[in-house]
């Protein structure tokens, strides 16, 4: 009896033979296939026969063959079980609304690196990313987003598979772990830059990677820079999403800068990123007793101003009628805790489809049934026009907001 405890030859060859399909960029004959495989054109009839009474091969008119229809049925099945798309949706959206580029979700299997999700960019010249689409490792930035952030036996065990040079390779996970995002220029296309960033799970593994993609000549100079930090907080935000409470990927990485750095304002695209994200903001006002009140809500970053949609029934609105000036906070409740603090006046305003958009932004999927039960109840629309906008990282005061002593601390 033979022994198939390993791999049964059958199977193997219509692996080969299905993969030979998906690689193919024109739709080959079976004599081209059974020369492409190193079969006989007896043995490889059989099993594309095998496989077109599945529906996994079709045959034209010219008695050439694809991959059959029938797979589209596993492709949402097998994305979801590896990728965490459930997460991958807002964070990606954030970026293609903020710098307009393709975004991709990245996961390593033994053929290379998987792009099993993708958001194509807006602009008319832009990155064109298939989804199922596999490509060596050393040229995709998710992949090697992922592979810098794993253990040591993990880099071996994929060094020791693809035969990559092992000093190059590790040079470049090293200004991976440093950077705190992978880079790579002319990897999949001339001309086109590809930034990623690990995503991690509830244990603070590496489960997959956000990657941007665009052509270099947009995304240069200190826009490179900014792509990579918006990069690096999505995958934070689809990793807090997925239960990892710590985003640190790398150990030594740039990460670590949250604990005494004041790194600067969050400006431009990078702050309008920031405040797309999930986060929900505090209002703060005073009551008419004059004392104050301050409560949580969604909101919408829109044009340069903050709108809010009230509950029914919800009395801070009435507050405001007294007193405009308000202020905001909104933060991020892990590290690098970024945070804004907004100063302005509020006004009550027409907003036509803000209670949608929220629900949308906040609930996702359950947005439909919110807003069935909310329907006919929606108040007016509140916009807080800033006066002034205030941004920082980390765990240290701003210097705005530090108590004289301190500044005076410093500044000796």
């Amino acid at each position: 009896m033979q022994n198939y405890s390993g791999a049964v030859p059958a199977v193997q060859r219509a692996i080969a033979a299905l993969d030979h399909l998906r690689t193919s960029e024109t739709a080959p004959t079976l004599t081209e296939l059974s020369q492409a495989l190193g079969l006989n054109r007896s043995s490889v009839l059989a099993i594309l026969n095998t496989l077109r009474s599945a529906g996994w091969v079709s045959r034209d008119d010219a008695d050439r063959y694809a991959l059959g229809p029938a797979l589209l049925a596993y492709a949402p099945r097998v994305a979801r079980a590896n990728g965490p798309l459930d997460v991958f949706d807002q964070p990606a959206q954030m970026l293609v609304d903020a710098l307009g580029e393709t975004v991709a979700l990245v996961r390593l299997a033994q053929q290379g690196a998987v792009y099993v999700a993708v958001k194509t960019g807006y602009y008319s010249v832009r990155a064109v990313i298939d989804r199922g689409q596999v490509t060596p490792l050393v040229q995709s930035a998710g992949g090697l987003a992922v592979l810098a952030a794993l253990p040591e036996e993990g880099v071996a065990a994929v060094i020791a598979a693809e035969r990559i040079d092992d000093h190059e390779l590790r040079e470049r996970l090293a200004m991976v772990r440093q950077c705190g995002c992978a880079w790579l220029e002319d990897a999949l296309e001339l001309g086109q830059v590809s930034l990623a960033a690990p995503v991690c799970d509830i244990d603070g593994r590496p489960v997959a990677a956000i990657e941007l993609l665009g052509p270099s000549s947009r995304i240069v100079g200190d826009g490179l820079s900014q792509a990579g930090q918006m990069v690096i907080g999505a995958a934070r935000q689809a990793s807090q999403a997925l239960g990892c409470a710590t985003y640190k990927p790398y150990a030594a990485g740039p990460s670590d800068s949250w604990l005494a750095a004041h790194p600067g304002s969050l400006r431009g695209a990078e702050l309008d990123a920031f405040l797309g994200g999930p986060w929900l903001a505090r209002l703060a006002c005073l009551r008419e007793d004059g004392y104050p009140y301050s409560l949580p809500l969604w909101y919408e970053w829109r044009d340069g101003h903050i709108w809010l949609a009230p509950q029914p029934g919800a009395r801070w609105p009435a507050y405001l009628q007294v007193n405009r000036r308000v202020s905001m906070a909104i933060d991020e409740p892990a590290p690098p805790f970024r945070r804004v603090l907004i100063e302005g006046e509020a006004s009550s305003e027409s907003a036509r489809g803000l209670e949608r958009r929220l629900a949308q932004r906040y609930l996702g999927p359950l947005a439909e049934g919110y807003l069935r039960k909310t329907a006919g109840h929606a108040g007016q629309a509140i916009r807080v026009a800033p006066a002034r906008v205030t941004s920082w990282t980390g765990l240290v005061a701003h210097p705005l907001y530090e108590a004289p002593s301190a500044r005076a601390e410093r500044a000796g």
